[in-house]
């Protein structure tokens, strides 16, 4: 195997487990599928009113509750 060879199967495999590092985190469809209740539900479960996120791989903040309201981008 040349040295072509193995620095393009480690940059494949290194590539590989990146893209699936970056996938797991994305939580585009648990948003899809739960729809509404991704924000609020998580919030409940954290005892929280603001999380971070991933969605389509952008860093988003999400809020919940009166204040959340306010808040302008």
């Amino acid at each position: 195997m040349g040295t072509k060879t193995a620095l393009a199967i480690f940059v494949g495999s290194a590539g590989a487990a990146l893209v699936a590092r970056i996938l797991a985190t994305d939580r585009t469809l648990t948003l899809l599928s739960e729809g509404y209740t991704f924000i609020p539900e998580r919030c409940r479960r954290l005892g929280i009113d603001v999380f971070e996120s991933c969605i389509m791989l952008t860093k988003i903040v999400c809020m919940t509750g009166e204040e959340a309201t306010r808040v302008r981008p």
